[in-house]
This record gives C-alpha cells, sequence and structure tokens, in this order.
C-alpha cells in the first residue's frame, strides 16, 4: 500500500446498540485507530444525521481530541 488511510464510517450510538458483536468490534477498531495514529497516517470519520442517530460512541470519539467528524445526510461517504 503506498497511500493508506483509514475511514471510520457511522460508529454511533444508535447504531452502535445494534451491530453484531459490537464490543469485540470496538475493540479491534481502536487498536486499528491508534496503529494509524502511531504511524501518523491520516484518519477521516463520518457520522450520519446526528441529530438523529446520535453521536460517535464516546471509546472512539476520545481518541480524536482535535477531529470533528465529517457530517452526511446519505449512506455514502463517496463525496
Amino acid at each position: 500500500m503506498k497511500n493508506p488511510s483509514l475511514v471510520i464510517v457511522d460508529v454511533q450510538e444508535k447504531l452502535f446498540s445494534a451491530m453484531y458483536q459490537k464490543e469485540t468490534f470496538m475493540k479491534n477498531l481502536i487498536v486499528l485507530i491508534k496503529g494509524f495514529q502511531l504511524y501518523n497516517l491520516p484518519i477521516m470519520l463520518t457520522e450520519q444525521t446526528p441529530e438523529k442517530l446520535g453521536p460517535t460512541i464516546q471509546p472512539i470519539i476520545s481518541l480524536f481530541p482535535d477531529t470533528k467528524p465529517i457530517r452526511k445526510s446519505t449512506f455514502s461517504c463517496a463525496e
């Protein structure tokens, strides 16, 4: 990989509560985020209509003290 980047898509309160094996997912996601941060690689964070689905869950957003999630209203991150 020449230019890796990480896109964290919609890990929000209402969506997270419905995920299968959510604790394992969260643990693995935290490891992935910390690895990208260790190598200073780019990370983007999105939130789907946070006013309806809630913000990004605290264990994840706490890893980004200086980052604001990209708010979106479609189920796409292409734009």
